[in-house]
C-alpha cells in the first residue's frame, strides 16, 4: 500500500484543486484493486495556531541504510526536526521507504525525542518497542516497501524538543531511507480531554 503524509508551506491563499499523480520507473504499473478506494485528505493549518515542524529527506542520490546489519538501530538524522510544545502532546507521522528485507525478516522504526527513544520520555513510559506498538513491517520478498506510522504521544512538559527517527531490522543487507523518499512531521496538539 502507498500511503504518504506531508506538510507543504507557502501555498497562496484561495481555493485550490488537489489530485494524486503516480510515477513508475519500470515498464508496467498496476494501480488499485477492484472495490478498493483511494483517498486524498487535505487540511489547512494555521501558522500561528498550529505548531508544526517537519524533517524532509532531500534527494541526494544515496540511501541512508546500505547493506544494513541485523539488530542495529540506525539514526535517521535526515528526518530530524525541532518542535516547540505547549499542549503536552505531540503527533508524529513517519514516512520512508525500505527495500531488500530478507525473507521472513521485518523492518521497523520508532521516534526519538532529545536523543532518547520516545518510550523512555514523556508520560507513557513504554518498556519496549513492542509494548509501544511499533509494528514490525513484514518482509516483502526483497521488494520495495513503505514505512508509515502516525501516533500521538502525551505527557510532555512545555518547551523545545528535537525529534528524530531510528530504524531497525532483524534481517541483514537491507536498505532504507534516503534518495528523497520520506518525511517526518511533528505537531503540537491539544487533546479534547485537556481542554
Amino acid at each position: 500500500m502507498w500511503i504518504h503524509s506531508r506538510l507543504y508551506k507557502d501555498i497562496s491563499a484561495g481555493t485550490h484543486t488537489f489530485e494524486i499523480r503516480c510515477n513508475n520507473y519500470d515498464g508496467e504499473l498496476k494501480l488499485s484493486e477492484l472495490g478498493s478506494a483511494s483517498v486524498l485528505l487535505v487540511r489547512e493549518l494555521d501558522n500561528a495556531a498550529d505548531k508544526v515542524s517537519q524533517g524532509v529527506d532531500i534527494y541526494g542520490g544515496t540511501l541512508k541504510i546500505v547493506n544494513g546489519i541485523a539488530e542495529h538501530w540506525y539514526d535517521m538524522t535526515e528526518y530530524e526536526t525541532t518542535l516547540t510544545v505547549s499542549h503536552g502532546s505531540i503527533e508524529i507521522t513517519e514516512f520512508l521507504g525500505y527495500s531488500a528485507i530478507n525473507d521472513d525478516a521485518w523492518f521497523t522504526c520508532r521516534p526519538v525525542v532529545n536523543g532518547s527513544w520516545v518510550g523512555t520520555v514523556g508520560g507513557l513510559g513504554f518498556g519496549s518497542a513492542e509494548e509501544e506498538g511499533v509494528d514490525h513491517q513484514p518482509y516483502g520478498d526483497k521488494r520495495f516497501g513503505i514505512w508509515h506510522r502516525r501516533r500521538i504521544y502525551t505527557g510532555f512538559q512545555p518547551g523545545d524538543y528535537t525529534i528524530s527517527l531510528e530504524c531497525y531490522s532483524n534481517g541483514d543487507t537491507y536498505f532504507g531511507g534516503g534518495i528523497g523518499i520520506g518525511t517526518f512531521t511533528a505537531r503540537d496538539v491539544q487533546l479534547l480531554g485537556d481542554i
